[in-house]
C-alpha cells in the first residue's frame, strides 16, 4: 500500500468517529517514515483498558500492568496496519513519538 492510500485509509477511519482531531502533517510524516522508524516499546494504541506495544518485533497487549498477549510481525500487510495505528496515535496525540 501506498503512503497516499494508508493516509486516506487512516483519515477514512479517525473521520467516522465523531468530533475527531489530527494533525495532517504529522499523520503523513509517520508514514513517510515507515515501519522500520518506529522505536521498540513505542506505544501503537491505548484503548479500553488495553494498551499495544511494539516490543521485539511484535505487537504486545498490555492490560493491568502485565503483557496478555504477543503478535509477531511477520509480514509487509502487518508491517503496513502497525504503522498506520502508530501513525493514528501520533497524529492525534500532539507529541512526538520517536521518529517526528
Amino acid at each position: 500500500m501506498t503512503t497516499s492510500e494508508m493516509m486516506s485509509k487512516v483519515e477514512t477511519k479517525m473521520q467516522s468517529v465523531s468530533g475527531y482531531s489530527y494533525n495532517t502533517d504529522t499523520l503523513r510524516k509517520a508514514l513517510e517514515a515507515g515501519y522500520a522508524a518506529i522505536q521498540d516499546g513505542t506505544v501503537l494504541m491505548s484503548r479500553g483498558g488495553q494498551t499495544l506495544k511494539l516490543i521485539g518485533g511484535c505487537v504486545t497487549c498490555w492490560a493491568a500492568g502485565k503483557q496478555t498477549k504477543s503478535t509477531p510481525v511477520a509480514d509487509d500487510k502487518m508491517r503496513e496496519t502497525v504503522l498506520m495505528m502508530y501513525a493514528e496515535t501520533a497524529c492525534q496525540s500532539g507529541i512526538h513519538m520517536g521518529i517526528l
